[in-house]
């Protein structure tokens, strides 16, 4: 008589391999999320530095309130006033927020504003990284870069 079925040391085989797979797919899967996280962030802030630029070049002046320019949500709310050198600060979404970016406008009437990153997260690097290749930069970090949006729309690093 022939019995079917698999042997106790056939599904202890299946079972090992089982958890390799999981041991090795289960951390590429949390990576791919912080990725996913850094690149909206880092799509966001790019999109307010070309608002910052469009509402500049427009208006000729930047917003009292940065409110008024973008709905980009900044560890400040929109409560920053851009007319006294106001500084905006987008952070990392871990339980111990790091400022990874910093935007600073440093004279309204010159339409100029400096970009400075920071921070040590997974996150963070992701944010300077997708903001520095917007910007055309190899990397952004604790060295603040200007960005003039001047009397035409061109960008100039």
């Amino acid at each position: 008589m022939k019995r079917s079925g698999f042997t106790m040391i056939e599904l202890i085989f299946v079972i090992v391999i089982l958890g390799i797979l999981a041991a090795v797919a289960i951390p590429k899967l949390a990576a791919t999320r912080d990725d996913a996280k850094a690149t909206v962030k880092g799509q966001e802030i790019t999109g307010l530095i070309t608002e910052l630029g469009t509402y500049y070049t427009a208006h000729g002046t930047l917003a009292a309130q940065i409110s008024e320019i973008t709905n980009v949500k900044t560890k400040e709310a929109g409560t920053v006033t851009l007319a006294n050198n106001g500084t905006l600060t987008i952070q990392d979404t871990s339980s111990t927020p790091q400022d990874c970016v910093t935007i600073t406008t440093t004279n309204v009437d010159d339409g100029n504003i400096t970009i400075t990153g920071g921070g040590t997260s997974g996150e963070c690097s992701g944010m300077r990284r997708i903001v520095a290749s917007s910007l055309k930069m190899k990397d952004l970090n604790a060295t603040p870069v200007k960005v003039n949006f001047g009397g035409d729309s061109n960008l100039t690093y």
